[in-house]
């Protein structure tokens, strides 16, 4: 048996009736999974392949509750980034509203010009 394993095989049953709790049906589905495996008698690799889950992913989700021995470490964090090195720069998008909103006649041509030559003047419109 896995050192992981065991390790779950002791956590598990402290976590059973706040696992009854859980609404979202993605971490309960992997705690679903983590228990039929942990608890099988098979070996890890035959239960994994038994129980439609790769190896991988029983231990990404099994560290993770070993890590923090809550059901809430079962939930997907967010996948969204820090920082984006690539996003315009907010003065230039102010610029962009201010021309969209001065006159809504231009259209994403004419914003969207390699040249623009509002970007260069600074316009003051009254709304």
């Amino acid at each position: 048996m896995s050192h992981l394993r065991k390790l779950l095989v002791k956590i598990m049953p402290k976590l059973s009736a706040e696992a009854n709790k859980l609404r979202d049906p993605e971490a309960r589905s992997r705690w679903m999974r983590l228990k039929q495996i942990t608890m099988s008698p098979k070996s890890l690799s035959k239960a994994c392949a038994f129980y439609g889950c790769s190896m991988d992913a029983y231990n990404k989700w099994g560290l993770r509750l070993r890590k923090k021995p809550r059901i809430e470490s079962l939930l997907s964090k967010s996948r969204r980034p820090f920082r984006s090195p690539n996003q315009t720069r907010p003065r230039k998008v102010r610029k962009v509203v201010q021309v969209g909103r001065g006159d809504p006649s231009q259209g994403p041509e004419r914003i969207s010009d390699p040249s623009p030559i509002w970007l260069t003047h600074s316009f003051e419109f009254t709304a």
